[in-house]
């Protein structure tokens, strides 16, 4: 059965409305409906957004191991949204960021509801408990939500895309772990700063952005284990350059277009590769850029340091690590051992990350 990626994504998102409304179980009573309505009202406005990106690559992996219905790549989408939901509700706590998609995060949402109430005790730490209990609430969903997926194929496939979600679901969580680690790491005893930075990548978003969505469809379509293993090589090179195009949208992006405030990674301290190139880079600059780190930064500094990126080349070496990862993984793509429609479905998605803004 065909559908379009337009379709798709259509509905997954209308899976992803469907499973916040059937939360109405947790109501026994008309006085629980209240808190009911404050806790998921983040997330319902989280999902509103997004462009279903990791959902997508799902659906390529599936279409490239079989023709089968796509419901269940459908559903395995919305699992996968789930998840990225949760991690990012999480991921905002951590960081600390104040918006999202161009509208306030999580956190933000319960302070405001906290002061609005004028209720007891600390704002600040009712919100970010909130959040963490509405991110551990998505992750949850998420898993049963995978569980539906993987009711509707073959038990063998089942076992195998399922084994591979939940070990995605361990994997990020080590990632952020190594994000924060690195955070806390002072920026003068550094050695390998860049293949630190790749390795922090590759567990936190690379994997789960793009690499296992694409080997959790294929699985879930009953793929050969050869096609998940080029699809693991494929969709390791494509994810690290998703995530580095992600890092330079960190520094050059604009808030209208990423949703994120101006070079926001600098602000939050992360050790990203472009900032490793910075570094290597900036000879005698390098302690005027380990000032910034973790700092608000004035429109001045922002200009300076993106003028910065540019003239010491390090942006532009960013920019062909990126490319090497998408020439290699367009030629992987040719190659295989997959039906025509996913692979069209890929190659459409290969050239969305290409051109993204945001």
């Amino acid at each position: 059965m065909h559908i379009t990626l337009p379709e798709f994504r259509h509905q997954v998102t209308n899976r992803l409305s469907e499973r916040v409304d059937a939360l109405a179980w947790l109501i026994s009573t008309p006085s629980e409906d209240g808190p009911h309505t404050e806790l998921l009202a983040p997330a319902r406005s989280l999902i509103t957004g997004g462009k279903r990106t990791r959902a997508a690559f799902v659906l390529a992996g599936y279409q490239l191991a079989t023709e089968d219905s796509p419901e269940a790549a459908i559903i395995a989408g919305s699992a996968l949204e789930l998840y990225q939901n949760s991690a990012l509700v999480h991921d905002d706590v951590i960081d600390d960021s104040p918006t999202r998609r161009g509208k306030p995060v999580a956190h933000i949402l319960f302070g405001d509801l906290h002061n609005s109430h004028a209720w007891l005790g600390s704002g600040d730490d009712f919100a970010r408990a909130g959040a963490i209990l509405l991110g551990d609430l998505l992750l949850a969903e998420a898993g049963r939500e995978f569980h539906e997926a993987a009711c509707l194929v073959a038990p063998a496939a089942a076992s195998r895309a399922t084994t591979q979600f939940h070990d995605m679901c361990v994997e990020v969580a080590f990632g952020q772990y190594l994000d924060i680690r690195a955070e806390h790491q002072p920026l003068a005893n550094q050695v390998n700063a860049i293949e630190s930075a790749l390795s922090v990548l590759r567990h936190k978003s690379a994997s789960y952005s793009v690499q296992l969505p694409l080997t959790i469809g294929a699985m879930l379509g009953g793929g050969s284990p050869q096609l998940t293993s080029q699809l693991r090589t494929l969709g390791g090179l494509l994810g690290e350059a998703f995530q580095m195009r992600d890092d330079d949208l960190g520094i050059f992006g604009e808030p209208d277009q990423t949703g994120k405030p101006s070079c926001g990674d600098i602000t939050e301290g992360k050790r990203t590769v472009l900032l490793a190139l910075m570094r290597e880079a900036s000879g005698n600059r390098r302690e005027w850029i380990d000032s910034l780190m973790g700092t608000d930064l004035t429109d001045s500094q922002i200009d300076e340091l993106r003028s910065f990126a540019v003239t010491c080349g390090a942006r532009s070496r960013h920019e062909q690590m990126i490319n090497e990862r998408e020439a290699a993984s367009r030629e992987l793509l040719a190659t295989l051992d997959g039906r025509a429609e996913g692979a069209a479905t890929l190659a459409a998605l290969m050239d969305e990350l290409q051109g993204r803004n945001s």
